[in-house]
């Protein structure tokens, strides 16, 4: 079933991703602060340096990927033909015969849209055996994003 129907485009929140950025900067300070601060009763000091290391780190890797994303927000493209999501580091595209429905979970820090599809051959660890996943922090609230994701796929799948 084809209907001509003008793209619907889902833009990932800048000032979602921006708190993104603050929490990664206090990872890089409380890192740093660790490393240059090592004292403490129950630790020694080369395991306080080696772990605010890795969080300055962690904190470090956080915001560039957070301030990549606040100038290029990634964004879901829902067509005719399937959904595309374009973020700053890949880009991927699904026809909608070939997803099943979108719901909503948990992972270890965020809310996700997940959704059955083939595996794709280049990357099938990416995946997760055939269940892809869009990331959360979209402009519109999660649940709006699934239930769209849904009407779409029943409309032109």
């Amino acid at each position: 079933m084809t209907d001509a129907a003008p793209d619907q485009v889902i833009v990932q929140s800048r000032e979602k991703m921006a708190w993104v950025l603050v929490a990664a900067f206090v990872f890089l300070a409380l890192g740093e602060w660790m490393v240059f601060h090592p004292e403490s009763p129950r630790y020694s000091r080369e395991f306080i340096i080696v772990m605010g290391a890795l969080t300055a780190a962690m904190g470090a890797c956080g915001m560039v990927a957070a301030a990549m994303q606040l100038a290029h927000p990634p964004r879901l493209t829902l067509t005719s033909k399937g959904l595309t999501y374009t973020g700053p580091y890949w880009r991927r595209a699904w026809s909608w015969s070939d997803v099943g429905e979108f719901v909503i979970e948990r992972s270890e820090r965020q809310r996700v849209i997940r959704f059955p599809a083939p595996a794709r051959r280049s990357a099938p660890f990416l995946t997760g055996g055939g269940r892809e996943t869009l990331p959360g922090l979209w402009r519109l609230n999660i649940v709006q994003v699934r239930d769209m994701l849904n009407a779409a796929r029943e409309r032109w799948g």
